[in-house]
């Protein structure tokens, strides 16, 4: 059977334990309000004002090509800077 100090210990590193656990989960959850990410809509309307050259409202086969070639070449760019990174 446990001592009174034993289970005083356990306990503490219990609630110790679910503090850290608990402020890690609030923490996370902060950082993902505080984002300042634009909605769907937002960024497809920021696709449709940059790459729709004839402002038909709708993107064409050259110009969905276009927005694609340079989604691709940033994700390229990132990647290029992981790899330097590593």
């Amino acid at each position: 059977m446990p001592t009174n100090s034993q289970l005083f210990y356990r306990s503490l590193l219990a609630g110790c334990l679910t503090l850290c656990m608990t402020v890690g989960v609030f923490a996370e959850g902060e950082d993902v309000e505080d984002r300042d990410r634009p909605t769907r809509e937002e960024i497809r309307q920021r696709i449709l004002d940059r790459y729709d050259r004839n402002g038909d409202g709708k993107l064409d086969r050259e110009e969905r090509r276009r927005a694609r070639d340079r989604v691709e070449d940033v994700r390229d760019r990132r990647e290029d800077v992981r790899d330097r990174r590593e």
